[in-house]
């Protein structure tokens, strides 16, 4: 099992003013929160003087080549393999072919991550919530709110479709609307109708809260497991200044080893979804202000840009 004392030789990297990487973009360009490392003072064409080499995975196919044929793989060694994929794997090389090399994954797993090692990041936010940031918790026009995808037969986002999910949603200051409509639900549910249970009636409900900014005028906001663990409404919640609640099973939060995320967030396994209210509306005033606090920070530091 790789570590930092095992599995990478810091001889490359001393003398060095700057931790110099070199990515292979004759493979493919660099993504995400990447796109402007060839204009830092980190970024190197010369292989020789690179500390890290970068690999991205990211493309519109599953990714073709082998990590052996890179002309400066060594076995994996000083290398990180990037991907932003929902699935790890769509974009995933072989395990056994791996070798030396870190993965650097917004897809990370209790179960297989090395800490230490591996690092976990986040899914950039689609929408920015800055309006919302300097409102208190409690002032907030909801209490616990969530509006997004069902994922119907497949993947951890199965959870969304649980009863226990659905009944979050009592219609004042809790709002957990979802919606069934996607393609692939709509193939799953041609293909067995049982799958597709609640599915009209969710429809209706979910139609009625039209703005999706205004549900993020709320003190906590739900962050269930998509078809990964991780989600895009983690970022997302956090920029609103709300406190995110995640439900997801066998997951390593981003940035774990730089972050204290127990002092913001809260996380329950997908059985114990129905023992998050009571939870939440037990916290005192000066406990959940505290909590919010410490998203802020977080949020500033490590998503806001």
């Amino acid at each position: 099992r790789c570590s930092m004392d095992a599995c990478f030789n810091f001889s490359r990297c001393s003398n060095m003013d700057n931790l110099m990487v070199f990515t292979y973009e004759d493979h493919n360009a660099p993504v995400r929160y990447f796109t402007k490392l060839n204009e830092t003072r980190w970024h190197t064409k010369d292989p020789e003087k690179a500390c890290i080499f970068m690999v991205f995975l990211d493309t519109s196919s599953p990714w073709q080549k082998q990590p052996r044929d890179l002309p400066h793989w060594n076995n994996g060694l000083n290398h990180a393999l990037v991907t932003f994929a929902d699935k790890w794997s769509q974009r995933a090389v072989a395990e056994e072919s791996i070798g030396l090399a870190s993965l650097i994954v917004s897809e990370a797993h209790e179960t297989i991550f090395r800490p230490g090692f591996d690092i976990s990041i986040p899914l950039p936010p689609f929408y920015h919530f800055h309006e919302f940031q300097n409102l208190k918790p409690f002032e907030r026009k909801y209490f616990l709110t969530f509006k997004g995808l069902r994922y119907i037969g497949r993947g951890e986002g199965l959870l969304r479709s649980f009863d226990s999910f659905r009944n979050l949603h009592n219609g004042a200051d809790i709002v957990v609307v979802t919606s069934c409509k996607h393609f692939v639900n709509d193939l799953k549910r041609k293909e067995n109708t049982s799958l597709g249970v609640h599915c009209d009636e969710d429809e209706d409900l979910y139609s009625q809260y039209s703005s999706f900014s205004d549900l993020m005028n709320t003190t906590f906001g739900l962050v269930p497991a998509g078809v990964q663990p991780n989600s895009y409404r983690f970022g997302e919640v956090l920029s609103a200044g709300a406190i995110p609640i995640l439900i997801v099973d066998n997951y390593v939060k981003p940035f774990s080893n730089l972050v204290t995320w127990y002092q913001c967030l809260l996380q329950f396994p997908s059985t114990e979804i129905h023992l998050i209210v009571a939870a939440l509306r037990a916290m005192s005033t000066a406990h959940v202000e505290k909590r919010q606090q410490a998203c802020s920070k977080i949020y500033s530091r490590h998503f806001q840009s």
